[in-house]
């Protein structure tokens, strides 16, 4: 029989896969002109080792070639990882629908072979080696049966050496190799033990030195010169090997002696293949192995951290984790010329903005070039997928979708949405170009160990940037990456001339090109604050409705709106509400010139974190609305509509959120009403006016046209130039603060002088009403908070800080940077107003 052993490729809008190497392996390789990734699945040169010899048989990697269809076949073969399964099934289609037989195995057909079945005729459960010849004697004979299922583990002491001649080992950047198989860990969501059991089953030293040899043998990378600044010897540099164990050293003694025959081998024929594999994080406190994985040319060690919070850690059955040991153990593998592929899961129940803050943090400080940034992913097979669809968590079941870089369940600590921004703002602050470079940079000199003949930092300076011209030509590498490269080439291989000054130069270039990928497919960081403001959008359209006001004064009152957005509707939505936030909403209230359209995003955000929103907008009206006065329909509307909320809704409380003059209304509405002390748990007005008892009214004019609006286009204006400086889950300075800032400021303005009378009608009651003295008398009675914002020129900070010293506690009172609007229009500081309302409902409970 013929047979086709086929790895599928990714889907085209699931994005590019992190390690996928199509850009790296190009630029390290020098060869522009190739499709290139990571590596091959070792499961299908391991398989053609296993196929009897009367049988033809041929690899495929749609990774990097494309699959004849038409090609004559007997039998297909497939492999594939859950996220590749939606894929594999199109190509099994395609190969049935010209009468070939296809049998399917792997992890995900070994976790899933009933939804497997429905595309394929065979599906192998467990690992094939054993089962392969069987396989194939029936397939021959026409009984392929529907299922095959390994009874037992494969002994790797009598493993075939893989056949790495049906391999096209020049489109790989790493060749694949296996020392050993199982782990005696549970992690809840790793599925190794169901597919490779708990027992560590291990090749001999000599079985491993057995297949490089044969790799070698097979190996076309160009091979150049190099000097081992460890041994001071001129070698030859042949390739890049990886050993795919599930953890190398979790055999302590089988580690030091793989180790030691490697490191023979290469000495023995003067040469030098640099390796990397997967190792637990207590590696970093074992000198003897780490010298010997050195002296071996190690040069990653893959490391699943997963987390930094412990009892994350403890969820996650990860026991054997110490966070607090995670730096020794970094800057001890970089003391050994290694480099720490940093592996990190978010999206368990503590995730949050200062999680993946503090994330950032460590990476940065630690000097990780290499990240893997997981998104949990409950696959099939493992206890969190168990537990999800128990809990009927699971959002989605495509495959495809189970790749690590998206939310397929419902979080508990923060919204899907939440989640998926959270991956994004840590993608754009961890794989941007500078930022990958910048930690990279502080390795050089102790992470060079490999050095290039000045002959040879010439052919690789002119081959690097040729193929940098050619991949941005083809609109492979983007330009100002490109142009970035070039820049940094002389100094990185002209002067410096390490492999790892390479490495250095073609991982930013890399990293940042699957930020870009990762942005194209979700939208980056800027957009954000539109997701946010969309999805309230709709929620908020759901949900609002005119009201109509009594009588006042013989007058009909202009008709408000408002909307209430409970907890069901939320979780619908698939956002978690706890319980504590049900029946209980944030009232926000705007000033008059920021209506409901603007407070979206702020909206947004809290829906996000799983709280319910109530708002309400009066109408601006037009110039020839001379008869609109905020200060008699501002109080009336909001006293009309919470009693809407407690009769209509039977909301049982609510918390409100006063920007700006709307403190007025509601002092007004609560100091001649003490019947909601029940209903109204707390207050929080964000830089409210009348506390400046030396503001006139020419006073208020002044400082809004010059420090306000001048002064406030000046300084956005001087932003434009500024380099974005990521803070949480927006920008704090540069071109999106900037934007921003004229928006907020623009949009304010011009509802101001829509309609002339009812602004000066509000100004003159900024500078008449006084609120000291009600707030005295409130606080007795409600929980009363105040946040101001330092850089706010309408309502100086200063001034309201020192008006209510003796009034408020200090704890009572929260100054963060920004200005009068920001909480609106800029999305940077919203964590800290969080962070205060959470403190105030903890005081409450308290």
């Amino acid at each position: 029989m013929k047979i086709i052993l086929v790895n599928p490729s990714c889907l085209a809008e699931s994005g590019r896969d992190l390690y996928s190497a199509h850009l790296a392996g190009p630029l390290f390789t020098i060869q522009p002109d190739k499709r290139m990734t990571l590596g091959v699945p070792l499961a299908l040169p391991t398989l053609a080792a296993h196929t009897p010899a009367d049988h033809s048989v041929k690899i495929v990697d749609e990774e990097i070639e494309e699959i004849d269809f038409d090609e004559p076949a007997d039998l297909v073969g497939l492999t594939a990882m859950t996220f590749k399964a939606e894929r594999a099934y199109e190509i099994a289609d395609e190969f049935r629908k010209r009468g070939v037989p296809v049998v399917m195995g792997g992890i995900h057909a070994s976790m899933c072979p009933e939804e497997v079945l429905g595309h394929v005729d065979s599906v192998v459960i467990g690992e094939a080696e054993d089962l392969w010849p069987r396989i194939l004697a029936d397939s021959a004979a026409g009984q392929l049966k529907r299922q095959y299922r390994a009874e037992s583990f494969a002994d790797l002491r009598v493993a075939r050496i893989p056949r790495y001649d049906l391999v096209k080992n020049s489109h790989y950047l790493y060749a694949y190799l296996q020392t050993t198989r199982g782990c005696p860990f549970d992690c809840n969501f790793c599925s190794v033990t169901k597919m490779s059991g708990h027992k560590v089953r291990k090749k001999s030293p000599e079985q491993v030195i057995a297949e490089v040899d044969a790799l070698l043998k097979e190996s076309p990378q160009r091979q150049f010169n190099i000097i081992d600044k460890v041994t001071g010897k001129k070698k030859r540099f042949v390739g890049m090997i990886a050993f795919i164990d599930d953890n190398f050293a979790i055999d302590r003694r089988h580690a030091l002696a793989v180790s030691s025959a490697l490191q023979s081998y290469q000495e023995e024929r003067g040469i030098v293949f640099t390796w990397y594999t997967q190792v637990n994080y207590m590696v970093g406190f074992d000198d003897e192995l780490l010298t010997a994985m050195e002296n071996a040319s190690c040069q990653h060690l893959f490391i699943g951290f997963e987390n930094l919070d412990p009892v994350t850690l403890q969820s996650m059955k990860k026991k054997m984790n110490k966070p607090e040991q995670y730096e020794d153990a970094i800057r001890n593998v970089h003391r050994h010329h290694m480099r720490v592929i940093f592996s990190t899961i978010i999206g368990d129940d503590n995730t949050s903005w200062q999680s993946a803050e503090n994330l950032r943090s460590f990476i940065d400080n630690n000097h990780v070039l290499h990240v893997l940034l997981n998104v949990l992913t409950p696959y099939p097979g493992t206890s969190i997928f168990e537990e999800m669809e128990r809990e009927g968590r699971l959002l989605t079941r495509q495959p495809q979708q189970y790749n690590i870089r998206n939310v397929v369940f419902m979080p508990k600590g923060v919204s899907h949405a939440v989640l998926r921004e959270i991956y994004l703002s840590l993608c754009d602050t961890l794989f941007r170009y500078d930022a990958v470079y910048h930690r990279g940079k502080s390795l050089v000199g102790l992470a060079d160990r490999f050095y290039l003949p000045p002959i040879g930092r010439m052919a690789v300076f002119l081959g690097v940037s040729y193929t940098c011209l050619y991949l941005a030509l083809r609109h492979r590498l983007r330009c100002p990456i490109a142009l970035r490269m070039l820049f940094a080439l002389p100094k990185l291989i002209l002067c410096r001339g390490s492999l790892f000054a390479l490495e250095l130069l073609v991982a930013s270039a890399d990293y940042d090109d699957f930020l870009y990928s990762e942005t194209m497919r979700i939208g980056g960081v800027a957009n954000i604050e539109e997701g946010r403001s969309k999805r309230a959008e709709m929620l908020i359209e759901q949900t609002i409705r005119n009201f109509s006001l009594p009588h006042a004064a013989g007058k009909k009152i202009s008709a408000y709106r408002g909307f209430y957005i409970p907890s069901s509707l939320l979780i619908s939505r698939g956002i978690p509400v706890p319980e504590e936030n049900a029946r209980r909403p944030i009232l926000l209230l705007g000033g008059t010139s920021i209506p409901i359209s603007d407070r979206r995003g702020f909206i947004g955000f809290l829906l996000d974190e799983g709280y319910e929103v109530a708002s309400i907008e009066n109408p601006i009206g037009g110039p020839l609305d001379v008869e609109i006065n905020p200060a008699v329909e501002r109080p009336l509307s909001l006293r009309h509509f919470v009693e809407h909320l407690k009769r209509n809704e039977q909301v049982e409380g609510i918390d409100i959120v006063a920007q700006s003059y709307s403190a007025f209304e509601v002092i007004r509405v609560l100091k001649d009403n003490l019947s909601y002390r029940s209903f109204v748990k707390s207050i929080t007005f964000i830089n409210p006016p009348g506390l400046n008892e030396n503001t006139g009214f020419f006073k208020h004019i002044f400082r809004f046209l010059l420090l306000h609006l001048f002064k406030g286009y000046v300084k956005a204006a001087g932003t434009m130039l500024e380099r974005n400086q990521p803070l949480n889950s927006g920008y704090k300075k540069g071109r999106e603060y900037a934007k921003r800032e004229f928006r907020g400021i623009g949009t304010w303005t011009l509802r101001s002088i829509r309609n002339m009378v009812r602004t000066l009608r509000e100004v003159n009651d900024i500078v008449t009403f006084r609120i000291k003295e009600p707030l005295r008398v409130l606080k007795e009675e409600y929980e009363i908070n105040v946040f101001l914002q330092s850089e706010d020129q309408v309502v100086p900070a200063y001034i309201s800080k020192e008006q209510l010293k003796d009034i408020l506690p200090d704890h009572h009172v929260r100054l963060v940077p920004g200005g009068h609007n920001d909480l609106f229009f800029q999305e940077w500081q919203r964590s800290a107003f969080l962070d205060f309302h959470k403190e105030i409902r903890a005081r409450r409970r308290a």
